[in-house]
């Protein structure tokens, strides 16, 4: 799948996830709207039906007290005018009419007990011929007659509006019955009565949704003029209300009335009457479109946002990706320019090295080719002899700088923790360079030492090193008729341990400010190239360097140009506790005469080598037997006599059986010699490491190849005079 088409699938991804999302969230607004919206239309429908259920029934009482009172006026009216009237002896609409004057009513009729009228005034007459009547003839006024302890009383309602308040009471001048009435007009019910019109005429349809009052099926008050007068019946809304009502809860209703199918509303019971309130379905949820609307443009704003902070997160994760690319390709610039310069330096060091190896090699041919032509001649022969030796010494210098770099790049160097003498090592380390030196007129200075404590434990060969390093450069680099001066000072150090400061100054040609700044780069040389006038590797500097921050010791250097250098090397070591501080043991050369007669087992598989290890031990009378690998040593020592050797000079590497192995075996031989025999190993692995893993093995000591001639015998003649002290 390409790129391209990952990045389309992720798109239509994200789109599909955007639709999901905002559908769940139009949703979850549109339920929440819709339920928010009957809520509040509920309670709004509650809470203004409950108001105005109380503000009818207030107003019933209200009316209901009226209407006694005004029943009362009346019934007193009536009896005092049927007193007042008991007194007369004739009775006549003239003196009817002139009782009205005296009392608050709008009529009074004598009748009959079968309700005939006898006599009649009223200040109303309309009411007297077309109005009354019906209410006359009713039983229940006609029976006061034969009751004459009873009143009647009672209200009718007029079809103008107006009403008439009648009493009734048994005359008491004859049987018959005694008739008042009041009327109230309409205009005055109208401006002065409490009615439930009154009280929905201030809510709004459009606001408050529809209200209606009414007494049985007939509506008597509503807020739309228009449902005066008529009946529930004629309003499907209402009927369904009424049919399926329950008292004080919002229903929705499905009908065929003329507008919206649909409403909802509430229904609640008064006294004598009911409250209806309601609402089409469009304008109960009028707040959910525009909620809606809010939701999408809110979502499509979070959208944009998201969109935007998306963008912008991408964008700068594109720079940032940029930056690192461009970071990137600055480290490959950086990382090729140095492995270029890397390259380069390695193919001069090859090229320095092909010269360097090469010239010793060709000085050494060149030697033995001169030797062979002057077979006769003493003097050159011993003359080839010693610029043999030279040339090999060279070689052997360029080939230990070489392997001890490598070493130290690698991270394999493994600094010993051995007694040594701080002298002596001086000594051998001077003793190398002098004979040097003095061929050009040097001089080597060795200060007096200012140093208490000489028996130390440290790395005694990595010191030695490193002092060499500086003083064959001291000496490379110095003048014809120079001098090299060796300062050696303690420092005061914490507990058990010393600081001793070496100062190596010279009066050589010195080093310029620009190559002082490389100076401890490895295969660095102020004068590059195969035919430096000086020669080397440029590895010297580089080496100790890296000696003395194994060790963890400074460096510290001085030079001026054309006046010389001077280093400072201040380098950790623990006391020797067993060595006496008052006395400096003198180191002495074991005689080498003890070696007359000595046996040696010699375990060595290059025949080059044998030859020279046999020609230094037979020069001193020692008597050698050989063996060709590790076995054949431990069989050798095996069928020996107890005692019969008086060391083995062992080689590392060897076939079959390496010199390891074989000086284990030789150790794990039941017989009381095995354990004794002094064994050395002889071998081209010249480091610390390669010392313990000997001494590891059960080897007495180490011996670096090319083999030190006098090195080999003073250790030879050293413990066969310890064998000789001990047999005594």
């Amino acid at each position: 799948m390409t790129e391209e088409r990952k990045k389309i699938i992720i798109r239509y991804h994200h789109i599909v996830v955007c639709i999901l999302m905002g559908l769940l969230v139009l949703g979850g607004v549109f339920v929440g709207s819709i339920q928010t919206d009957l809520n509040t239309a509920e309670k709004h429908f509650s809470d203004t039906i409950s108001y105005i259920k109380e503000q009818c029934t207030g107003y019933d009482n209200l009316n209901l007290a009226s209407e006694t009172k005004s029943l009362m006026r009346v019934m007193e009216n009536v009896q005092h005018l049927c007193s007042d009237i008991e007194r007369e002896r004739e009775l006549d609409d003239v003196a009817v009419a002139q009782y009205l004057r005296s009392y608050t009513i709008t009529g009074a009729l004598l009748l009959t007990p079968e309700g005939k009228v006898e006599c009649s005034a009223s200040t109303d007459d309309p009411l007297t011929a077309d109005e009354l009547p019906q209410t006359l003839s009713r039983t229940t006024l006609l029976n006061v007659a034969d009751h004459p302890q009873q009143v009647y009383a009672g209200r009718v309602e007029l079809e103008d509006g107006s009403y008439v308040d009648i009493a009734a009471c048994a005359r008491t001048d004859k049987r018959g019955v005694l008739v008042v009435y009041y009327h109230t007009t309409e205009e005055y019910v109208r401006n002065y009565n409490l009615s439930y019109q009154n009280i929905v005429q201030g809510y709004s349809p459009q606001v408050d949704g529809t209200i209606v009052v009414t007494r049985g099926d007939q509506i008597v008050a509503s807020n739309d003029a228009s449902l005066l007068g008529t009946s529930v019946d004629d309003m499907p809304v209402l009927a369904g209300l009424k049919t399926n009502g329950t008292d004080g809860k919002m229903l929705h209703v499905h009908t065929g009335w003329t507008g919206p199918g649909c409403a909802y509303g509430v229904i609640e019971r008064g006294r004598n009457f009911y409250v209806y309130a309601f609402r089409p379905e469009a304008e109960v949820f009028d707040s959910t479109p525009r909620n809606m609307l809010f939701a999408v443009f809110v979502y499509a704003v979070i959208l944009f946002l998201v969109q935007m902070l998306r963008w912008k997160t991408a964008q700068r994760y594109r720079e940032q990706q940029l930056r690192r690319e461009q970071e990137y390709q600055k480290q490959l610039k950086a990382e090729a320019l140095k492995a270029e310069a890397a390259n380069i330096a390695k193919t001069e060091f090859l090229q320095r090295m092909s010269h360097d190896i090469r010239t010793p090699i060709n000085g050494i041919r060149g030697m033995v080719e001169i030797g062979d032509h002057y077979p006769e001649d003493t003097a050159r022969q011993t003359e080839c002899r010693r610029k043999i030796w030279e040339a090999s010494t060279l070689l052997l210098e360029l080939v230990n700088e070489v392997l001890d770099m490598g070493k130290l790049e690698s991270g394999e160097i493994v600094l010993e923790k051995v007694p040594f003498d701080l002298p002596q090592l001086l000594d051998e380390t001077c003793t190398v360079l002098e004979k040097q030196a003095a061929e050009r007129g040097i001089r080597i200075r060795r200060r007096p030492m200012e140093v208490e404590h000489t028996k130390l434990i440290g790395s005694p060969l990595h010191v030695k090193r490193l002092l060499m390093n500086i003083l064959s450069n001291a000496v490379k680099y110095n003048k014809d008729n120079g001098r090299v001066t060796l300062e050696c000072t303690e420092l005061p150090g914490e507990g058990d341990t010393v600081q001793i400061r070496f100062v190596c100054a010279d009066t050589g040609i010195g080093m310029s400010d620009e190559f002082q700044e490389r100076l401890y780069e490895p295969f660095s040389q102020e004068k590059s190239g195969p035919r430096s006038t000086y020669g080397g590797t440029g590895l010297g500097m580089a080496i100790t360097k890296s000696l003395v921050d194994r060790m963890g010791g400074t460096i510290t250097f001085r030079s001026e140009k054309d006046v010389g250098t001077a280093y400072t090397i201040t380098l950790p070591f623990d006391i020797d506790p067993s060595a006496a501080p008052a006395a400096a043991e003198q180191h002495r050369e074991a005689d080498l005469s003890v070696l007359q007669g000595a046996k040696v087992l010699l375990a060595e598989d290059n025949a080059l080598n044998i030859e020279i290890a046999e020609f230094f031990l037979q020069e001193v009378g020692v008597r050698v037997t050989r063996a060709v690998d590790g076995r054949q040593a431990v069989e050798a020592f095996a069928a020996s006599p107890e005692g019969f050797y008086d060391a083995i000079l062992m080689d590392v590497m060897m076939p079959v059986m390496d010199g390891c192995d074989a000086a284990r075996a030789i150790r794990a031989l039941d017989r009381p010699d095995a354990k004794t025999v002094p064994i050395f190993a002889m071998t081209a692995n010249a480091f610390a490491e390669d010392r313990q893993k000997a001494l590891a093995a059960g080897m007495t000591d180490h011996l670096t190849k090319p083999l030190d001639r006098i090195v080999m015998l003073q250790a030879l003649a050293n413990v066969c005079t310890a064998r000789g002290q001990n047999s005594r």
